[in-house]
């Protein structure tokens, strides 16, 4: 039977300056329901949530909360009524015991939401039943800052339901929790359900954990509603899958992009087959051997026993669902992130433990997300500055090398690196690294942000450095032109790899690593 949903959210667009985060987005959420939000990275998942909770006021539409509509109402009004949060980082009263993380809560919970949701038994009867039902009596004393990560992230949906809401909106709930800690959650949060009338709205990179709870799923990719349904029509969605993997390229489409225009474009918006090239897998041997490591980001583990190797002369990618640890493994080979176990070899050396600056002597180059490049600085001087500090006399070298690997940045030699479209800015970054001493390039999301022409070019100019011999290891949202570049993938989810293989072996468990099985 039809139930009139608790929270509405109706033709909601929002604009940052020139960027649309949102357009046009409908979302509903009825009581005693979970109701999933899914989309890759810069979906606008989160940008939704801040609108529900007022946090930020849509450019257009409304927001109705149980028939009244709140889009003008701020968040301690919202709360008052009864809608509360959770948030990807643990936020927990760590000198505080579970219990007295619990107590908190339900003291701050109005008399007429008790009525609502659970009968009025007072503050501490409150956390007692809600102490019991999500399975932590085991730890009533236990501080909750010495938690492991899955029992602390239980301990915070807990701590939410002890303030009554009648809407609880979880983000990220199951971040750097491994597959049995998943699972105890999941449970806890069906026995939300099970207790009380609360409507749950759910974002989660782990795909496959919303479709096993959801009763409904919603789907944004670029700030745009592309799909909503029961998880198994979400599962076969076409258009969700590309959202996730890219478009896949038909065969007779496979052509390179034409010359660019002057800007660095070409004509063409189809993502480019690589240049042919010598596989050699299986060849040359490990340049990359990475053995059981451990990386954290405070409590939250995040790798978990990651094995993989990179053999000289190939194109590796990792790949998994947003959340997986992928940049984390890029971060900790890289020396920016200290592993908490396990070790990282290059050429046979350890260089795990080593500063960021030591490993890059020894040849390995990190090109982040973020595009890393001096702003102010003509391409000229970002060149240059990158040149071995010991030995200057090969900026020009480097100068040389960059414009014959990426012709476009000839003609923007003299211009400020600032003024660089974006595709540019990162051929830029790519170029810094193109020292005689590199061994390896790890890049890490070098489309994000950018149009698939664009990803297109970027992708050609990638094969084209590992003909010349150049070891490449990639992190890639664009899973389909990773998987024509590559020789070899690991598929990476919870922080363990799940699956490895050739491109063509992996084909149908890439899919089910990013949407579901």
């Amino acid at each position: 039977m039809d139930v009139r949903p608790l929270l509405a959210v109706s033709d909601v667009s929002v604009n940052f300056g020139g960027v649309r985060a949102l357009k046009d987005v409908s979302v509903e959420a009825p009581p005693r329901a979970i109701t999933g939000l899914i989309g890759p990275n810069g979906a606008g998942k989160t940008t939704l949530f801040n609108v529900v909770t007022g946090l930020i006021r849509p450019t257009t539409g409304t927001v109705t909360f149980d028939g009244v509509d709140i889009t003008g109402r701020s968040t301690h009004r919202r709360a008052r009524l009864g809608i509360a949060r959770t948030f990807q980082r643990l936020e927990l009263f760590s000198r505080l015991s579970v219990y007295d993380n619990l107590l908190v809560a339900a003291e701050s919970g109005g008399e007429s939401l008790v009525k609502r949701i659970l009968p009025p038994k007072g503050a501490r009867r409150t956390a007692d039943d809600v102490l019991e039902s999500m399975g932590l009596a085991s730890v009533r004393d236990q501080m909750a800052g010495a938690l492991p990560t899955g029992t602390a992230r239980i301990l915070e949906v807990a701590r939410a339901l002890c303030a009554r809401p009648r809407l609880l909106l979880l983000d990220e709930p199951s971040a750097g929790l491994d597959e049995r800690e998943t699972l105890s959650l999941a449970r806890a949060l069906r026995t939300v359900l099970e207790a009380t009338d609360v409507a749950v709205l759910l974002v989660e990179h782990d795909v496959e954990f919303v479709l096993s709870l959801s009763h409904e799923i919603f789907v944004l990719d670029f700030g745009q509603l592309i799909a909503r349904g029961a998880p198994e029509e979400i599962r076969r969605d076409e258009s969700v899958q590309a959202a996730y993997l890219g478009e896949p390229e038909p065969e007779a489409s496979r052509e390179p992009l034409p010359p660019s225009t002057g800007n660095g474009i070409g004509p063409s918006a189809a993502v480019a087959k690589p240049p042919e090239r010598q596989r050699m897998v299986g060849r040359e041997g490990a340049l990359l051997s990475v053995e059981h490591l451990e990386a954290s980001y405070g409590r939250v583990r995040v790798l978990q026993d990651v094995t993989l190797s990179v053999e000289k002369g190939t194109v590796v990618a990792l790949l998994g669902p947003n959340g997986a640890g992928k940049s984390t493994t890029l971060r900790t080979i890289a020396g920016s992130l200290k592993p908490t176990g396990g070790e990282v070899r290059l050429g046979g050396e350890v260089i795990s433990g080593l500063p960021p600056h030591a490993i890059a002597r020894r040849g390995v180059a990190l090109i982040p997300e973020e595009r890393a490049i001096y702003a102010g600085l003509t391409v000229r001087d970002n060149l240059v500055l990158f040149a071995d500090p010991g030995r200057r006399r090969h900026g020009a070298a480097l100068v040389e090398r960059a414009v014959a690997t990426f012709p476009v940045l000839g003609s923007r030699l003299d211009q400020r690196a600032g003024t660089l479209s974006g595709g540019e800015q990162r051929m830029l970054a790519m170029a810094r690294a193109l020292s005689p001493d590199l061994r390896l390039l790890v890049l890490d999301e070098i489309s994000l942000g950018l149009a698939p022409l664009v990803v297109g070019q970027l992708f050609e100019e990638i094969a084209t450095l590992a003909s010349t011999g150049i070891t490449v290891l990639l992190v890639e949202q664009y899973v389909h032109a990773a998987l024509k570049l590559c020789d070899y993938v690991y598929l990476l989810a919870k922080g363990r790899i799940v699956h490895e293989g050739t491109p063509h072996e992996l084909d149908e468990q890439v899919l089910s690593t990013y949407v579901g099985a």
